[in-house]
């Protein structure tokens, strides 16, 4: 199967990882980098603000891959470039809808930690103008965002807050996409996009970060 191929079909591509991995180990590390890719790249393509390629792209190289020569290194960023540009397609493709890459380990878990921990480093890309997103109406995106990063320490606190996380994190896995794409919406037709989102809870609803308060006593303050 082609590389192309490959990358558009996460299913076939977790196949090939475990075929061609020497290592549980190292099936692992290449579905945590794919993941991680994933989540950065969304939220430079998603984010509030543009961000050049010169400024995201070397958080994706290690420095050994600086090192790579001829055809490594063009395979090497044609695979970045082809990923960051099939995620661009999912957002504006009104039939085939985004979904982070999530992955999951030798004992089938679930792993969001990866592409959470992305999305936060590509958040810091232009960190006063996510933060601008957050007070306009996003609070529900950050807290489920905090939650896929799977940190127990997170979890602890959010139950002293008197949130389930596993209910969050389920909330999390349903709608992120929905806000991701609201973002990406509020780029390319300016705030109604993610007004529409968060219109469609009512100040009486059930937060969607999944508390259990209604929304006028959480996220929407």
């Amino acid at each position: 199967m082609s590389l192309s191929a490959l990358l558009k079909d996460p299913v076939a591509l977790e196949r090939n990882l475990q075929d061609f991995a020497s290592s549980k180990e190292a099936f692992e590390g290449g579905m945590s980098g794919l993941a991680y890719g994933n989540g950065l790249m969304t939220a430079v393509i998603a984010g509030p603000a543009p961000v050049s390629q010169i400024e995201w792209l070397p958080l994706l190289m290690s420095p050994s891959d600086t090192t790579l020569d001829g055809d490594d290194a063009r395979l090497l960023l044609g695979m970045l470039l082809f990923e960051y540009g099939n995620i661009i397609k999912s957002l504006r493709s009104g039939a085939r809808r985004y979904k982070p890459f999530f992955w999951k380990d030798g004992d089938g878990r679930l792993i969001t930690r990866d592409w959470a921990e992305g999305f936060f480093a590509g958040m810091r890309l232009r960190e006063t103008a996510w933060e601008q997103l957050r007070k306009d109406g996003a609070q529900g995106f950050f807290l489920m965002l905090a939650v896929l990063l799977q940190d127990e320490k997170i979890d602890a606190q959010l139950l002293e807050a008197g949130v389930d996380p596993k209910e969050l994190f389920e909330a999390a896995l349903e709608t992120a996409h929905d806000y991701i794409q609201a973002f990406y919406g509020t780029r390319e037709e300016g705030p109604a996009s993610f007004r529409r989102l968060e219109r469609k809870v009512g100040r009486n609803d059930p937060c969607p970060c999944g508390s259990g308060n209604k929304y006028k006593k959480c996220c929407l303050n």
